[in-house]
């Protein structure tokens, strides 16, 4: 069973193992994640190419998932010297294509991170926040769970 994941080409590096870790995971359960750029290419241009692959797919995981750190200081934000993470703006994108495309959408993000798709209410489903440094984090009851309900609910495409 085919589904899209959004998430960053390029992680954060100390993301890179975990992230690797929770796909394998999928792949042993029976999915198989299809990721733009990253296991799956194409020539068209990404929007379309976006829209091509999520057809193949049975739903869409939003995997916010840290791309950089950008560091700010002396009153550009509340805190000086507060560290951000940026989730890809892909996330976004790609979340909303699967919501007007009436994909099921699951969406987990990293504990520091918390607009747009990640927003509580935004595509009426719950998010699922974790610090995903944590090598282990998608084996937490409170993603694992719910993670395996919306598989077994998926619709199998044929």
């Amino acid at each position: 069973m085919n589904i899209f994941v959004s998430r960053p080409s390029a992680p954060c590096q100390e993301f890179i193992v975990p992230v690797n870790l929770f796909l394998r995971s999928l792949e042993k359960s029976g999915v198989n994640s299809v990721t733009l750029g990253v296991n799956s290419y194409t020539l068209d241009f990404p929007l379309q190419a976006v829209c091509e692959s999520m057809e193949t797919c049975c739903g869409a995981i939003i995997l916010g998932v840290p791309r950089k750190k950008i560091f700010f200081s002396a009153g550009l934000i509340d805190d000086s010297d507060k560290e951000i993470w940026l989730e890809t703006p892909w996330n976004h994108i790609e979340g909303a294509i699967a919501y007007r495309m009436d994909k099921p959408i699951f969406v987990i993000a990293h504990s520091t991170i918390n607009s747009g798709i990640f927003d509580r209410g935004v595509t009426g489903k719950f998010v699922v926040s974790v610090d995903m440094r944590n090598e282990d984090w998608y084996k937490e009851e409170s993603v694992r769970a719910p993670l395996e309900l919306w598989v077994s609910r998926l619709p199998h495409l044929l």
